[in-house]
């Protein structure tokens, strides 16, 4: 059994087994192809007619069911589907066939090898139609989802279509669009992230299937996605052990109690060495978070024995009340942790049959335990997933503080342990909310006020359900009872105030930060003036007066250099007494914003006449999370430049913007874009006379993006095409350098590296799965690949798109990049850390802070080593070492 102790003050990791470490709304496209295909054998003429003889079969009259499953667990995490379409390369010998795609409720396990007809009849919804008129295979009501269908028109010869003979299947019967885009949410929200197709298709004599025959490289059926990754979602870390180590979690605690368990550590489904009783398999394999040992090697039952009181403390994290806790528990319900107690005298020094078993949010400044949660029910080898968000979150996390995630076990007897799995922490993002509900402007400030006579002198707080004066009453507050809006509302006389003359109106909010993935939204009543010239405002400032066509709303504005970048009035006709909520988001705020600034919002009122003014209520700004994103729609690099060039002749000499619509290039035509119209791959793409010039041998191409800082919660994702070449040899390159030239076999390489600034060292290189089909792949990285690659400071890095291939397949091309840059990782206070992942060659990496510490055996002498640095690379012969503990 591997086994992880520690004791306070000081972390400890053991080994030798250890293995290596492994993205506000924005919308991200993907094409994925159906990675399962598998024909069940179709109804022939003889069901219908009698035999006609052994595989004896008229053309055109075999109908074949074909199942299509699409995996889609690559999708960002919490990603909802916006938009779908299925479609196919129009490869089909017959004109003017109209083939049908159905989504089916049916799960995505077949095996293409084995599914036969009966089958899917069986397991499947597969439904023969006998009509000898058509004899055709459906599928029963009771699986379909949704059914599209195309019309086969290619009258070009196999292999001579280009891309524009792609066919996109269109909603048929009852269904619509919509209809699948909703099936495809209840099926990511309840499945396992795999979406299966039927596909309805005949053969001919020769038993080519219509619409479905396609050439060796072209994509085959593809599901061409839109989705939108969560607004505020923020930097997340994603805790599932299945690097075999504590991954930055430490035991603060350990117990040297007889027949018990010492302390918490990693539990493997292939190794459980334990005695006779077999722990449960993990919620993720293969690795888990349990009690160690978990059981005796004589098999006695050490995890329910008693013990001092065991606590493993997570790395410290920031959240916000928008963000979102959750983990997997298994084993013992034990919730009954009294917080008031514990904040007041500590946790009890030894575990009891009223202890507590379970996860605790503790915040750092004070160490006050803030909420606690365990398992709702004893028993069972099920796991219970646990989620802390909305309201219940709100009310325990504020501001910047620093908290951690302890797992406390403090219960012996019965069911008296526990273990956990996929801890996720979502921290959000800072989000701030004025509803003005205090009866006070919350830090908004008046810049520009009226002394025009009779008509209003400023915006301020309006209390909706105090007593109106003048004949007009208040409106109804979206949120009651106070509002924004004009004062006076009216005058003692009756007279309508609000609407009249006045100087140009401005109130102002508190400064903010604001990123292009954050969110604002404010409601708003009253009139519709979205009149506000920006260029002109902006050239010669607001103007002095009111007036007729002067402007009522909203204004973004730039602090450092007052500039307006954006203005929002009420949409919906003006006058009714109802609000409406303007959102602003996605697209139209990341075109406004840059990382770094700070921005306020302006309320203005430069309008007088009918429906003259508005009120505002529930203004919401959602910071968002620092980041970049490049989708080379403009037909340019967005900064990213060309370290290397190639003059070798007949190959591509650089990398550039491929576009749908001027691919330049001979008779091979590009691929389309991930996001229309453009991406990068190599120029030329192929040469004029029509030479593959793409997978000729070249000088090493290098595409460099602009520097950016990256933090081990941060996240990368990138679409490739192309080539799969990723044997990178990270000694090698980082030693002696890129080579010059392209290779055929063996080291060259096509993908992305991520490079260290400060040495020009490549931390990670991620490549395609696999060669070939006009199809992308998304590759993601999230805070469990970074964390061991990024220093916790952070690191200034760049993105280099690397091709150092030749040969088959020895070009690639990528798009949409998205980048979370993270955020600084809390300091560790006075509390150790220690970390460690195995390296490329088997030698053990050691991240830790304080000083390190190493021994043969955990009772025996340690040994201080007084010149480590982090990382500390212990080489894999030096097998004597099995323990190390970082000090302060």
């Amino acid at each position: 059994m591997k086994t992880i102790f520690g004791q306070k003050p000081f972390a400890l990791l053991c080994w030798p087994c250890l293995f290596p470490m492994f993205l506000g709304g924005q919308e991200v496209k993907i094409a994925v192809e159906a990675n399962q295909v598998a024909v069940a054998d179709g109804l022939y003429v003889d069901d219908v007619f009698g035999a006609l003889g052994e595989n004896q079969s008229i053309p055109g009259l075999q109908d074949l069911l074909i199942y299509l499953a699409f995996d889609l667990t690559t999708l960002p995490e919490g990603a909802v589907v916006v938009s779908a379409e299925v479609n196919v390369f129009d490869w089909n010998p017959v004109d003017a066939e109209v083939v049908a795609m159905t989504f089916v409720d049916v799960p995505a396990d077949f095996d293409p090898e084995t599914l036969t007809y009966e089958l899917a009849e069986a397991s499947y919804g597969a439904a023969p139609i006998s009509d000898p008129e058509n004899p055709v295979v459906g599928l029963q009501p009771a699986v379909v989802r949704w059914t599209g269908s195309a019309l086969m028109d290619n009258t070009d010869p196999p292999g001579a279509a280009t891309v524009g003979s792609r066919r996109t299947f269109e909603a048929s019967g009852t269904y619509s669009d919509e209809d699948l885009v909703a099936a495809l949410n209840a099926d990511l929200s309840e499945g396992d992230g795999k979406v299966t197709f039927a596909y309805h298709g005949h053969s001919l004599a020769d038993n080519s299937l219509i619409g479905i025959n396609y050439p060796d490289a072209e994509a085959g059926p593809t599901l061409q996605l839109t989705v939108a990754v969560p607004s505020g979602a923020g930097p997340t870390t994603t805790y599932n052990f299945d690097t075999r180590t504590l991954e930055g979690w430490g035991n603060l605690t350990a117990s040297s109690l007889p027949n018990g368990p010492s302390g918490h550590g990693v539990i493997s489904e292939d190794d459980p060495a334990v005695g006779n009783s077999v722990p449960p398999l993990p919620q993720s394999s293969p690795s888990f978070i349990g009690p160690v040992p978990f059981e005796a090697e004589d098999g006695g039952n050490t995890r329910d024995g008693s013990h001092e009181t065991l606590v493993l403390r997570s790395p410290e994290f920031r959240i916000y009340p928008n963000g979102a806790l959750s983990f997997s528990l298994i084993g013992g319900s034990h919730p009954d942790l009294d917080l008031a107690e514990v904040n007041r005298n500590g946790l009890p020094a030894q575990s009891s049959g009223a202890g507590a078993i379970g996860f605790a949010l503790r915040r750092v400044s004070d160490g006050e335990y803030l909420g606690f949660w365990g398992r709702s029910e004893d028993g069972g080898t099920s796991w219970e997933t646990i989620t802390v968000e909305g309201p219940e979150l709100a009310e325990l996390v504020a501001g910047e503080e620093c908290y951690t995630l302890d797992f406390i076990d403090s219960y012996h007897g019965a069911w008296a342990w526990a273990g956990f799995d996929d801890v996720v922490i979502r921290e959000g993002v800072p989000t701030v909310s004025y509803d003005f509900e205090d009866g006070t402007l919350q830090g908004w400030t008046s810049v520009q006020t009226s002394t025009t006579a009779d008509g209003p002198t400023e915006y301020a707080v309006i209390d909706t359900t105090a007593e109106p004066v003048g004949n007009s009453a208040y409106p109804v507050a979206n949120s009651a009872p106070y509002v924004l809006g004009p004062v006076p509302f009216e005058a003692e006389s009756g007279d309508n105030t609000r609407d009249r003359a006045h100087a140009t109106l401005l109130l102002r909010s508190p400064e903010f930060a604001l990123h292009g993935n954050g969110a604002i939204s404010f409601a708003v009543l009253g009139g519709t003036k979205p009149a506000l010239d920006l260029a002109e405002v902006n050239a010669n400032g607001l103007p002095a007066s009111s007036s007729p066509d002067g402007a009522l709303g909203v204004a973004l504005r730039r602090v450092s250099d007052g500039r307006y970048l954006g203005f929002w009035s009420r949409t919906i006709e003006e006058g009714s007494q109802f609000w409406e909520t303007v959102t602003v988001e996605g697209d139209e705020l990341t075109g406004l914003v840059e990382d770094g600034e700070l921005y306020t919002l302006d309320l203005i009122d430069s309008n007088h006449g009918s429906w003259a003014w508005a009120c505002y209520d529930n203004v919401t700004i959602s910071q968002g999370s620092p980041g970049a994103a490049f989708d080379f729609d403009d037909r340019t690099l967005q900064g990213w430049v060309n370290v290397t060039n190639s003059a070798t002749a007949n190959g591509p000499t650089h990398l550039g913007i491929l576009s749908n619509d001027d691919p330049n290039v001979g008779n091979s035509v590009p691929p389309f874009a991930n996001s229309a119209p453009s991406f990068v791959g190599p120029l030329p793409f192929e040469a004029e006379d029509n030479t593959n010039t793409r997978d000729q041998a070249h000088e090493t191409l290098i595409l460099r993006s602009p520097e950016f800082t990256l933090y081990p919660n941060g996240a990368l994702s990138f679409s490739l095409i192309g080539g799969a070449h990723g044997e990178f040899n990270f000694d090698e390159i980082n030693a002696n350098g890129l080579p010059a030239n392209s290779i055929p076999d063996g080291d060259g390489v096509i993908g992305f590296g991520l490079r260290r600034v400060s040495d020009g060292s490549y931390l990670t290189f991620n490549s395609r799965t696999e060669s070939g089909g006009d199809f992308w792949e998304v590759v993601s990285l999230d805070s469990v690949d970074l964390r061991g690659k990024v220093a916790s400071g952070g690191e200034v890095v760049t993105l280099d798109f690397i091709d150092s291939r030749h040969g088959g397949w020895g070009w690639g091309g990528f798009d949409d990049v998205s980048i979370s840059y993270g955020t600084a990782l809390p300091s560790k206070g006075e509390e150790p850390f220690i970390d460690v992942v195995q390296g490329e060659n088997g030698e053990i990496e050691v991240y830790f802070e304080g000083t390190l510490q190493v021994s043969e055996d955990l009772s025996g002498t340690w040994t201080t080593l007084t010149d480590a640095t982090s990382p500390y690379t212990l080489s894999s012969s030096e097998s004597t070492v099995r323990f190390a503990r970082a000090v302060k």
